[in-house]
């Protein structure tokens, strides 16, 4: 019987207890900065996302070339996916198309055939159905790649390299602008400028790094963008440059005729969704806040934009062209963020900040190109050198190659001067092939040479050609050890650059002013009304001079720029705008004040509170429980439609709130039919909260029902008689209600 095995002991690591919140904050930020660096912000060297590095990269070497022939978009696509970029097709093409369209940036970096979308916001079409290739500007980007001259590093499998930069001989992101996705707090969102200007403001800052910022805004002043538009705010704008953040304010384009306001640019922030555009424009007239216009239609094509809004008759070409800059997305903001990644890290890039880093990295370029190209010509000088030897003795090493087999016995008799048995026919032939000294790349470049080129080499030739390429070693030698050189050289190359942006395609289209926004000011017909309230809790909006209406409590004089306001039972104060209200007569039944407050069952509005809003009047508030108060109407002023008044405790109530007006005594009359007078000087007057002090000592149960101010000639009202307010005695708060 087998012996049982003994089971393992199962070995547990130490758990490590930690805040949830503390590790998923830490792991989301580190998941952010590697989702920054490998897909969503530019590096400030080319200007390029990883996605854009490695599809010009991946069509460079499938030999989709600018000027070659186009090569299927999903060819491409793949072959990116599967070498470079792991990260699905479909963000890929979505890359490439976004590279294509001249409407998303200054230049395009990829040449596409077939349909790849429009400004209308049309989709370009499936990968499938499409070709591409690198576009002039998309070709420059690996102009001069090399290894050596760019960083390489294994691609995600590990079985090829790409290269981390591309040495791009142009300032791209600058001129280009770019837009990342917002990751962690962090986002990208360059406007694109105009490629004339930034290439002036390179080459100024080249010859003289210490140019002033000033200097630096003339010669940049502003986004060009490929939509044309208008800047409104230049001046503002330019904190872009100075901070890495700034706000553009963007106009769109019209032009007015008689029976239309024609859009002929957009903003562009809507670029690309011109269509969306118009829908909305179109929704804005239907629903009647674009009160001009009778409709949109977009006529939109290749050639530009063209949406046609209708104009009414009543209304005049500069008011809808005021109502369409206003109200719709005709003008609006552009948000600069000026971010890229520096040594793998966002960094907020000033115009100066970017500018020294784009020309070190032309300076780094420069230099390893003249490394790379010095230790080629060196190469290449070595075998050149060794072929202007080699004429010297030509029939001899001719006769060498012919009369040795073994190929090795050739090459040691060449680079060490061992003569092979039977070579030679002469002991003078054997004698000069003793003294070869031939480096071993020369004498397999000698080898490797057919015989019949050997035979027919040209001295002068060769000379010409040595002197050359020491003359370049010497210039390129003087370029690594002389900074003035270098300097000298970078403002060569980066005019040469410069003189690519000459042609009429790179004139400004952008114009800047500091003209501010287009505003519009709807005018609105100021109607003058009469409003009464009657002992019902009935309003009736009338014109001025109506009839009396039934049992009227108030009337007054008001216009639609106007509102209304009242109290209610429970304290709150309730405002309702006059132009909202609708006219009626005095027959009409009219619209009652609880309606329009919106109160509740258990609410009810306090009719002779009704009044004018705005006024400047001190009013005086009674509850149920005696208390009372003054209070200025100013403190009731606000955008609010309901406002909460005095504070009343549980079973109390606002019985009155009326204006004090030139009023000397206030009478309060209960349940009880009990009378107190008191005269306004002993009314405390508190803020708007408050619930008040008491009036007078009552009887349990006893609440106040009534309130009336007046002098001492006015009349009350107290269990269906009328009494004079100089039959009640004037009391102090402090004391008892009396019977009358």
């Amino acid at each position: 019987m087998a012996k049982r095995r003994k089971q393992e002991e199962e070995i547990i690591e130490p758990i490590e207890e930690v805040a949830f919140h503390e590790q998923f904050k830490e792991d989301f930020v580190e998941y952010g900065l590697y989702a920054i660096g490998s897909r969503a912000v530019p590096d400030v060297r080319d200007g390029l996302k990883p996605v854009q590095r490695r599809i010009i990269y991946g069509a460079d070497k499938l030999g989709a070339r600018a000027g070659g022939s186009y090569m299927k978009s999903a060819r491409i696509t793949g072959d990116v996916m599967g070498k470079y970029h792991p990260h699905g097709d479909s963000s890929i093409y979505e890359a490439a198309v976004n590279m294509a369209q001249w409407w998303k940036g200054t230049l395009t970096l990829v040449d596409g055939d077939g349909n790849w979308g429009n400004q209308q916001g049309q989709d370009a079409a499936a990968q499938r159905y499409t070709e591409m290739r690198l576009s002039k500007f998309g070709q420059l980007f690996v102009r001069d790649l090399a290894p050596g001259v760019v960083p390489f590093v294994p691609n995600y499998s590990n079985d090829l390299t790409e290269p981390t930069v591309l040495p791009v001989p142009f300032p791209y992101l600058l001129i280009a602008g770019s837009s990342g996705i917002l990751t962690v707090g962090i986002s990208a969102n360059i406007p694109p400028h105009n490629a004339r200007e930034v290439m002036s403001a390179v080459l100024a800052y080249i010859k003289n790094p210490r140019i002033s910022d000033a200097k630096l805004l003339e010669l940049i002043p502003g986004p060009d963008f490929p939509t044309a538009g208008t800047i409104l705010n230049k001046d503002e704008g330019q904190a872009f440059y100075l901070t890495g953040k700034g706000k553009f304010l963007l106009r769109g384009e019209t032009e007015r005729d008689k029976k239309m306001v024609v859009i002929t640019e957009v903003p562009f922030t809507e670029t690309g969704k011109i269509k969306a555009f118009q829908v909305s424009v179109d929704d804005l007239i239907f629903s009647k806040r674009i009160l001009a216009a009778t409709g949109a239609k977009n006529y939109s094509n290749k050639a530009g934009v063209r949406i046609e809004v209708g104009l009414k008759r009543e209304s005049t070409p500069e008011t809808l062209e005021a109502e369409l800059y206003a109200k719709t997305r005709l003008q609006g903001n552009y948000f600069g963020n000026f971010t890229a990644l520096r040594n793998g890290m966002p960094h907020v890039f000033t115009l100066r900040e970017y500018l020294s880093d784009y020309i070190s990295f032309q300076y780094e370029l420069l230099e390893n190109r003249s490394t790379v190209s010095i230790a080629k010509l060196r190469a290449d000088l070595e075998i050149q050198t060794g072929l202007r030897t080699a004429l010297d003795d030509i029939n001899i090493i001719i006769e060498l190659i012919q009369n040795t087999k073994k190929e090795a016995n050739v090459l040691k008799c060449l680079t060490t001067g061992a003569v092979p048995d039977g070579a030679f026919k002469t002991k003078a032939a054997a004698k000069v092939a003793s003294k070869f000294r031939f480096s071993e790349a020369q004498a397999a470049y000698i080898l490797d040479t057919r015989l019949r080129r050997l035979n027919s080499l040209d001295r002068v030739a060769m000379e010409r050609k040595i002197a050359s390429m020491e003359k370049e070693i010497a210039r390129l030698e003087k370029i690594l050890s002389d900074p003035a050189a270098a300097k000298k050289e970078l403002i060569k190359l980066q005019t040469e650059v410069a003189k690519i942006f000459e042609a009429p395609e790179f004139e400004r289209k952008t114009r800047l002013t500091n003209d501010g926004p287009i505003t519009y000011v709807e005018e609105k017909k100021v109607v003058s009304y009469e409003v009464s309230v009657d002992k019902f809790g009935y309003l009736r909006m009338m014109a001025p001079g109506a009839a009396a209406v039934a049992n009227e409590v108030t009337r007054f004089a008001t216009d639609t720029e106007q509102k209304v306001g009242f109290f209610a039972s429970d304290g709150a104060y309730h405002t309702v705008r006059v132009d909202k209200l609708k006219q009626s007569k005095p027959t009409d039944k009219g619209d009652t004040l609880a309606s329009l407050g919106g109160l509740s069952g258990t609410t009810w509005p306090l009719v002779n509170s009704t009044m004018q809003v705005g006024g400047d009047q001190t009013l005086v508030f009674v509850t149920a429980r005696g208390l009372i108060k003054s209070t200025a109407a100013a403190e009731y002023l606000s955008s609010r439609t309901r406002l909460a008044g005095p504070a009343l405790k549980d079973g109390d109530e606002l019985v009155s709130a009326l204006d004090l007006d030139k009023a000397k005594y206030l009478v309060l009359v209960t349940s009880a039919g009990r009378a107190k007078r008191l005269a306004v000087s002993d009314i405390p007057a508190m803020s708007r909260k408050a619930a008040g002090n008491q009036s007078g000592r009552m009887l349990d149960g006893e609440a106040v029902v009534a309130a009336f101010l007046g002098d001492a000639k006015s009349e009350f009202e107290l269990g269906g008689k009328k009494h004079k307010f100089s039959d009640l005695p004037v009391d102090k708060p402090s004391t008892a209600f009396k019977k009358i």
